[in-house]
């Protein structure tokens, strides 16, 4: 059976690069009270109190994280995309799993893309493999992958996606990169179509990945 090995880490700080600032929250954690009304009336309309807790810690990680890079919190609103709109100047992503938020951020002039994904590792089912991955990514790893590996690729995939919808300014699919090399802790990923001048069929970056207790954490940067 294949696999995408993986590193442990204990301390989410030192898996990111130099110049970001990473917060990680536990959703159950109480953050009532930490968002701005231009944030709040987001979520306002959610049915789902599960989609509200995980909104607001999401936010909440990344004030922390902003203020951490001594940036004054400010709302954290929601572009054309549904992407989070940091301060002019700031590059920044959140995610969420089941248990937990995360946000990254870093001053545009040192990170000018930055994505991060999180999953949780019992979140994997069977039918992800159609999902998320081509035939030549399936023959890769050989048709029937552990299920770290599958969400391993899921959320490398995800990583990307944050990476790069702001910045492209259209939505893509799993479909549209494949993976183009594998070593221990990091996925290459390379566009199989044009997204945008700066980003053409071809184009690849890495992306890194890592297991903290129960979760898959994945992240891509570049300047």
């Amino acid at each position: 059976m294949f696999t995408i090995p993986v590193y442990t880490i204990k301390t989410i700080e030192d898996f990111f690069p130099e110049h970001c600032v990473c917060q990680m929250t536990r959703i159950d954690t109480s953050s009532e009270g930490s968002l701005f009304e231009e944030e709040r009336a987001l979520i306002q309309k959610a049915t789902s109190k599960k989609r509200q807790r995980e909104f607001t810690a999401g936010r909440y990680a990344a004030h922390q994280a902003l203020q951490t890079l001594g940036i004054q919190a400010s709302p954290i609103t929601r572009g054309p995309l549904g992407e989070p709109m940091f301060p002019a100047g700031i590059t920044g992503s959140i995610s969420h799993s089941k248990q937990w938020s995360i946000a990254v951020v870093s001053h545009t002039h040192q990170h000018s893309l930055l994505g991060v994904d999180i999953e949780y590792l019992k979140d994997t089912s069977p039918g992800i493999m159609k999902q998320i991955a081509s035939p030549k990514e399936c023959a890769m790893l050989g048709g029937a992958p552990d299920p770290t590996t599958m969400l391993s690729l899921f959320s490398a995939k995800e990583s990307l996606y944050k990476m790069l919808a702001p910045r492209v300014q259209q939505r893509f699919w799993y479909h549209d990169a494949e993976m183009l090399g594998i070593a221990h802790g990091c996925i290459e990923l390379q566009l199989v179509r044009t997204l945008h001048e700066k980003f053409q069929k071809g184009w690849s970056t890495t992306i890194r990945l890592a297991q903290i207790e129960d979760s898959i954490v994945s992240y891509g940067a570049s300047s």
